[in-house]
């Protein structure tokens, strides 16, 4: 009896650890067609804390927050959203950007500055091991999927993928070749990336000012939002993109110093929304990366302001038929939360929508974007 319960036990860690591995540890919240978010962000960190060059913000699925800190060369930590410091990550880093948090708490920081690897951290570890050597300089983005597949945005114009549970590490192109292009198949200055559930890879590609998809196992990608494509809209230097549990885009458009987001009717500005460059609480300069909290709160790398805003979710109950709720579990065994019922949760009543927030083309700005 002792024994069978001991091998229960056992089966139950086993798939406590495997639901843990396969779930996406970012945050998706589920949308209302009409949310919207308070025009004023709150500064939830300055240079103080994260330098006067943070690069990208990371906030898991207990709403702790990463930043990267590119002039001291670490990363800060703040545990479920405390307003302190709780952890520094330094120590062998040189101009850290990318970033990303697995459920379990290890930490990979992209190390390409310099030394042309990517590291990680375990939970309260105080030294990291090298994942992988990469050569090609930073790795702008970078993203770990529900099949433990890192992916890095390399400043050499490519997306590349290595498998963390095969031996070796060996890598594999996953779109671009390192030449820059505006073709199907090339990328020029490729950024913030993302992963759904199905495998397909999303990549701001910001010097063709457009969002590349990716479907599984293809190099040969699809424009879906910006240059060169019909009823969406113009972007200009796009640093990120991430998808929300119903599968819409959210875009960090640099340049335009602001935050997309597209729905079931059509895309529209969420914050930033004058394009002016400044510094008041609902003005960005040069914003590179986002992510959402479990709420659905949106954090911004505020690049040129040395600062991260958080634009806390601000939607009335009463002015949708649907609510936005938190971030649901997204796994491999729950396609229902992917991309592909992006239709199904269209409503059929058009909910209002303040119409300052609706963009046309015209409304964007077309300066040339701003390499860092």
């Amino acid at each position: 009896m002792i024994l069978f319960i001991i091998y229960l036990y056992l089966c139950l860690c086993i798939v406590l650890v495997n639901s843990q591995n396969s779930s996406v540890s970012v945050n998706r919240p589920k949308f209302s067609p009409c949310a919207t978010w308070n025009a004023n962000a709150t500064t939830f960190a300055n240079s103080t804390t994260i330098g006067t060059n943070p690069g990208v913000v990371f906030v898991d699925r207990n709403n702790t927050i990463y930043v990267t800190d590119r002039t001291s060369y670490r990363v800060q930590v703040w545990q479920n959203g405390q307003n302190n410091v709780t952890r520094t990550v330094s120590g062998g880093l040189n101009d850290p950007i990318g970033l990303f948090v697995l459920n379990n708490g290890d930490i990979y920081v992209e190390n390409g500055n310099v030394y042309n690897q990517i590291n990680k951290w375990i939970m309260n570890s105080t030294k990291s091991t090298v994942v992988t050597y990469l050569s090609g300089g930073h790795c702008y983005g970078l993203f770990i999927d529900i099949n433990q597949t890192l992916y890095c945005s390399l400043k050499i114009n490519q997306v590349l993928k290595i498998s963390l549970n095969s031996i070796g590490n060996m890598t594999q192109l996953a779109a671009g070749n390192s030449t820059p292009g505006n073709t199907t198949y090339l990328l020029n200055w490729p950024r913030g990336i993302f992963v759904d559930i199905n495998l397909d890879l999303y990549v701001a590609d910001g010097g063709n000012n457009r969002i590349q998809k990716f479907s599984y196992g293809q190099l040969n990608g699809t424009t879906i939002a910006g240059s060169g494509t019909t009823g969406t809209f113009d972007l200009n230097g796009p640093s990120d993109v991430v998808l929300d549990a119903d599968g819409y885009l959210f875009i960090v458009d640099q340049n335009t110093n602001r935050v997309i987001g597209s729905g079931p009717y059509g895309y529209r500005c969420l914050v930033g929304c004058s394009q002016q460059t400044g510094s008041t609480p609902s003005q960005l300069n040069q914003p590179y990366s986002m992510s959402f909290d479990s709420q659905g709160n949106i954090y911004v790398t505020d690049k040129n302001n040395a600062r991260i805003q958080m634009f806390n979710l601000a939607t009335n109950p009463n002015s949708c038929n649907i609510l936005s709720t938190q971030t649901p579990l997204l796994t491999s065994n729950n396609p229902s939360s992917s991309s592909s019922t992006l239709a199904s949760s269209k409503s059929s009543s058009t909910p209002s929508i303040t119409s300052s927030l609706i963009i046309s083309s015209t409304q964007l700005s077309s300066t040339s974007p701003s390499i860092s």
